[in-house]
Formats: structure tokens, C-alpha cells, sequence
């Protein structure tokens, strides 16, 4: 497993600052959140298999991503009705007296 570095979690914690709003005053909560998720992240990927990447994985996410966000073509649509001939009425009989 590796060592985090100061410069890691320093990156980490930034972000974590910047995103939400750069609040003044939790300077050490920030610390430790970054912390925590920079170690869960390398426990994680510790657990991953051989043949998988960060790469890879992030390939997969965002193929997954676009595949869900795309259009989807409609499996089973009634036809569309022809339209009316022009001319022509539309009932049999008509409709006032």
C-alpha cells in the first residue's frame, strides 16, 4: 500500500475547500476528509484485479456514462395514421342538423 504524500492530500484538501465554497474555519475536518478519502481510494484500488487499470475503469465509467445519457430509439411505437385526403369529410354522415 502506498504513503500518502503531504502534496496529495494538500491537492485533495484544496479541492474538497474549493467545492465546497472555500469555507473558512473547518481547516482540519478538510485535512481529514481528504485523508480519508485519498487512503479509501488506495485501499480500493489495492483490491482491484491485475488486469484492471485506473485507466480502464475510468474508460468503462464513461462509456457507461454516454450509453446511459444517450437517446433512446422507441422499441414499439403504434404507426402513424395517414393523414385525412384533403376534400374529403372525415365522417360518414354529418354532424349538424
Amino acid at each position: 500500500m502506498n504513503t500518502l504524500t503531504h502534496e496529495q492530500i494538500s491537492r485533495r484538501a484544496e479541492k474538497i475547500w474549493r467545492d465546497r465554497g472555500c469555507p473558512s474555519g473547518c481547516d482540519s475536518e478538510i485535512w481529514n476528509e481528504a485523508e480519508n478519502q485519498l487512503k479509501s481510494e488506495s485501499a480500493s484500488s489495492a483490491t482491484l484485479s491485475e488486469g484492471q487499470s485506473d485507466h480502464a475503469l475510468a474508460e468503462k465509467s464513461s462509456s457507461l456514462k454516454k450509453a446511459a445519457r444517450a437517446p433512446k430509439s422507441p422499441s414499439k411505437t403504434a404507426p402513424k395514421p395517414a393523414p385525412a385526403e384533403t376534400g374529403k369529410p372525415l365522417w360518414r354522415k354529418p354532424h349538424s342538423r
